[in-house]
């Protein structure tokens, strides 16, 4: 082969979208099937954890901070019956608060102090509680994916695969003041 031109059996194996003559049907071509997002949601681990401020509580009327604690995530498994390489990149974060609310970000949150925000105080991902309740809060993250076989280039698939967290217990609690003589 001279320089510039291109093994196209080898591109065909980094790029399923190429369609190769088959030669066992006189030429005819044979088309290799184009991954999807389903062939690559079987590769997504259990990565992401939800955390709750204050620890696993709440009080009834003031914020509860959340933040879901993921990034882009590389794994490699069988693809086709070749090894490949298949990346997860997150795209929004759902935060279910555990009382039938929900919100969905860009972002996933952070806690108070790396947001440098004083404790119990509002956040892009917190929540009010309106009742006193004992929860369960999960969180999901919605990843694009793109694959790769051997070391040649990533390939993008159209559409998103999720991944929940495990559910966390929130104690939802109401505040009651008290005055107390000292000593």
């Amino acid at each position: 082969m001279s320089a510039g031109q291109c093994d196209v059996r080898s591109a065909a194996a980094l790029n399923p979208l190429i369609v190769l003559p088959d030669p066992g049907t006189g030429g005819a071509r044979a088309t290799t099937p184009a991954i999807t997002i389903d062939d690559l949601a079987r590769f997504l681990p259990a990565t992401a954890a939800l955390h709750v401020e204050p620890n696993g509580w709440a009080v009834v009327g003031v914020p509860a901070n959340f933040w879901i604690e993921s990034g882009a995530v590389t794994v490699s498994g069988a693809l086709l019956g070749d090894t490949a390489q298949v990346r997860f990149t997150p795209q929004a974060y759902r935060f279910d608060y555990g009382d039938g609310s929900s919100r969905t970000s860009a972002i996933p949150g952070a806690s108070w102090a790396a947001l440098g925000h004083a404790e119990l105080t509002a956040t892009s991902t917190s929540h009010v509680y309106g009742a006193r309740a004992d929860v369960r809060a999960t969180g999901t993250v919605v990843y694009t994916a793109a694959y790769r076989f051997a070391d040649g280039p990533w390939i993008g698939v159209s559409g998103a695969v999720s991944g929940s967290t495990p559910p966390q217990r929130v104690l939802v609690v109401t505040e009651r003041t008290a005055l107390t003589r000292p000593g």
